[in-house]
């Protein structure tokens, strides 16, 4: 098969979900390195980057928000509520995790919350797709990039804490 700029494309279906992917990004590498000179000038000219806060407000105007007052008041309403901090295990001791609340990294939410992937990779507190679920990180940032992943994964329930756990600790309220 043939790409974009005759570049010629090898694709291999993909053994979990059966979908026919690239073969060099099975193999982990991008498929520029086949692109002619030209053809990766042209590539880098029209390329359209993003700064992180830039996603990071694409996210936010998806997700709604909440503040750390509404999220303890919901966790009270529905026991089945689930605080998902997205932060890297180092980074959760400075400022603690909202009480039951599970430290996924954002780098491994996808994978956590994945339902064709095997079972052991799974999380099995984010199966439930229509359960409650309130992102959080440090300040926010990365909560609404996370809390936007989730719905675009078809999480129907999703909410980002405005101000991130330093606006929890912030209003007093208790962490594990």
């Amino acid at each position: 098969m043939w790409g974009p700029l005759g570049a010629q494309i090898r694709f291999a279906i993909y053994p979990v979900s059966g979908q026919r992917e690239p073969w060099s990004i099975l193999c982990g590498g991008p498929i520029a390195h086949r692109f002619s000179t030209r053809a990766k000038q042209l590539l880098k000219e029209n390329a359209v980057a993003k700064s992180f806060m830039q996603m990071v407000e694409e996210a936010r105007a998806e997700v709604d928000s909440v503040d750390p007052n509404e999220v303890q008041k919901r966790l009270a309403q529905d026991p089945d509520a689930l605080v998902v901090d997205v932060r890297d295990a180092a980074d959760v001791p400075s400022t603690g995790l909202a009480p039951g609340g599970a430290n996924i990294s954002l780098g491994m939410l996808p994978v956590r919350a994945d339902q064709e992937l095997p079972e052991e990779w799974r999380d099995s507190r984010l199966q439930d797709r229509s359960r409650q679920l309130i992102v959080t990180c440090q300040t926010g940032g990365n909560a609404a990039r996370g809390a936007k992943l989730l719905k675009d994964m078809g999480f129907t329930n999703v909410s980002l804490m405005g101000g991130g756990m330093q606006a929890w600790k912030a209003a007093g309220l208790p962490t594990e």
